[in-house]
């Protein structure tokens, strides 16, 4: 069995003269995305209602203000009309938070968009307000779960079993245990990330650079921020070893037993963590 080069994202083994070939996901796209643990869910519901008030208390103060600015140039013989921008820092604080919620849940990015437009005054302030609103609503009945949450958890499920199948179907002696390896790599690193994405705060699954973070390096910040202990962190560097050593071609360096290993210490892992 040898590995053919790629470069759009898809892993490709010849063996017994038979082309396989195996999606992976790559840095540039979604993680797999599972429902959230209740103290997550908890503490999002929270944040909603607390920017719920904070918003609602802003336009509430940013109208006085007009009023009252109003009045005083009134009293000048000087009407006003229309609007203009009223407390600009603190518009600018609960757009930033609004803006942190949104990315941090993955909802579409044309509502960050949409936020990113305000300038301040009372009418953006109502419109970052109203999108909250539907967003908060459609989060606490289980809407902001959409189509693609529930299709890409399954595929984190077709992946793990069709590596089960590779592993149950394979025969000694053949590397046809490599495929499996490939695939379960790519759960692991896209359950990292999504682990990653999931802290409160978010740790970053990208450098700088704008070059993604390598597993190793997931590993060690999920494990600083006491997400698991070393023992865990342990296992996991052993799994990515089996995942470098696929994806670089070096079939001699992890076993077929190592990989089923693989599949069942996996399996376990996202049933405990995600």
């Amino acid at each position: 069995m040898h590995r053919v080069p790629e470069d759009d994202g898809v892993a490709r083994f010849y063996t017994e003269g038979l082309l396989v070939e195996l999606d992976t996901p790559t840095a540039s796209g979604s993680p797999p995305l599972m429902p959230f643990p209740p103290d997550l869910d908890a503490t999002i519901r929270k944040r909603f209602d607390e920017l719920v008030a904070e918003g609602a208390a802003l336009i509430a103060a940013m109208r006085n203000d007009a009023e009252a600015e109003r009045r005083q140039a009134a009293q000048n013989g000087v009407t006003l009309f229309g609007e203009w921008v009223q407390r600009p820092t603190e518009y600018q604080a609960f757009r930033t938070k609004v803006l942190n919620l949104v990315e941090h849940l993955g909802v579409s990015s044309r509502f960050a968009e949409d936020i990113r437009k305000g300038e301040g005054l009372v009418s953006d302030a109502t419109k970052v307000l109203g999108i909250l609103h539907g967003l908060a609503d459609d989060y606490k009945i289980g809407f902001l779960e959409p189509v693609i949450r529930r299709l890409e958890a399954e595929i984190v499920g077709d992946y793990l079993g069709q590596a089960e199948l590779l592993l149950k179907e394979g025969q000694p002696g053949k590397f046809d245990h490599v495929p499996a390896a490939v695939l379960l790599g790519a759960v692991l690193e896209q359950s990292l990330r999504t682990l990653c994405m999931r802290q409160i705060p978010a740790l970053p699954i990208m450098k700088s650079t704008g070059e993604k973070i390598m597993l190793n390096g997931l590993i060690d910040d999920l494990k600083k921020a006491g997400v698991y202990n070393e023992l865990k962190a342990k296992q996991l560097r052993a799994w990515a070893d089996v995942r470098n050593a696929a994806a670089h071609g070096e079939f001699t360096k992890f076993t077929r037993a190592d990989v089923g290993g693989m599949q069942q210490g996996l399996s376990n892992f996202l049933a405990d963590y995600l």
